[in-house]
């Protein structure tokens, strides 16, 4: 980045741009919290949770399953480093965090829930117990 010095008084303009700095809307980035985009479908054996979350690794997801809640979070950290000598002299990365809680159904098996993570979409199958999967024919009088 090229620094400058300006001889000049500032303008309206200026002033406002220096309001609204880096620093400051760091920090309105940081009070907004990321929240995945969410579908939600039902089949005849599972349900299937997808969330669209874009540029995480496996590794950085978390389920967790407590009192028929299930609850999926992740952290991520962007980082710059240093490479041959180069200096970072400005960085817009930032550290990426987000929960969302699902209450479970009586008629899931929590014990054989599965995940999986391809393409920016974490999908999470959640298979019906055998007994809910039961189907019934009304026959039309």
């Amino acid at each position: 980045m090229l620094m400058v010095r300006r001889n000049t008084q500032p303008t309206v303009a200026d002033l406002f741009s220096s309001f609204f700095d880096n620093e400051f809307m760091d920090k309105f980035d940081r009070s907004l919290k990321f929240s995945p985009k969410t579908n939600i479908t039902e089949g005849n054996k599972a349900y299937t949770v997808e969330l669209m979350v874009p540029g995480f690794k496996k590794d950085n997801f978390n389920i967790n399953i407590e009192n028929d809640v299930m609850t999926i979070s992740a952290h991520k950290e962007d980082k710059v480093e240093e490479k041959d000598g180069d200096r970072v002299v400005f960085s817009e990365y930032k550290v990426e965090d987000f929960e969302r809680s699902f209450t479970l159904s009586q008629d899931v098996d929590s014990n054989k829930i599965e995940a999986a993570y391809e393409d920016g979409i974490l999908k999470v199958t959640i298979p019906k117990k055998k007994e809910s999967v039961v189907k019934k024919l009304v026959k039309i009088k």
